[in-house]
């Protein structure tokens, strides 16, 4: 569904803590996930980022972009074979979610994958950017995401009540359920 102008002006808005870019650190990462249900990861540089301090997302969904550029396909096949390569079971998915929209196909891939508490990984053809608004409704309480606020930093994001309350009622103005 394309999301209005309204929508696209409230997820402007970071949903969580903003991390400066000059203020990314292992600690500050490490002490965020501390005792989470599940680590998530939204848009390649976050999830990148967070590997990058020996953390694994549980879920992860990148699109190949990073700030409109395509990245090359030895970034692209780099970051996939670091989720092949562990040693944890991940499972890929691939799905369409043109640029300002939440498509069915892919929120109800990530409902899937949260449901069913799977490993996963999904590669998105189009763009990433929105589909942390499912994420945040979808996901469990307790978990951490993480996103990238361009140019400023990384968000994170612990799912609460307040969160999921908030997500869900901007999925369902949206018309996704």
């Amino acid at each position: 569904m394309p999301l209005n102008d309204e929508h696209l002006n409230i997820l402007k808005k970071p949903f969580g803590k903003l991390i400066k870019q000059d203020e990314i650190s292992k600690e500050k990462i490490n002490a965020l996930v501390k005792d989470s249900k599940s680590l998530i990861t939204v848009g390649d540089a976050s999830t990148e980022k967070i590997i990058s301090y020996g953390l694994m997302p549980n879920l992860s969904i990148i699109d190949g972009v990073e700030r409109r550029i395509r990245r090359t396909e030895s970034k692209i096949s780099e970051l996939k074979n670091l989720f092949e390569n562990s040693t944890c079971n991940f499972k890929q998915y691939y799905c369409k979610n043109p640029k300002g929209t939440i498509t069915k196909e892919a929120y109800n891939k990530i409902k899937k994958i949260l449901r069913n508490r799977e490993l996963a990984i999904v590669f998105i053809n189009g763009e990433e950017d929105m589909l942390a608004l499912p994420v945040f409704a979808l996901a469990p309480l307790g978990s951490v995401v993480f996103y990238g606020q361009p140019l400023e930093g990384i968000v994170s994001v612990k799912i609460d009540d307040k969160v999921k309350t908030k997500s869900r009622n901007l999925i369902d103005s949206i018309g996704l359920e």
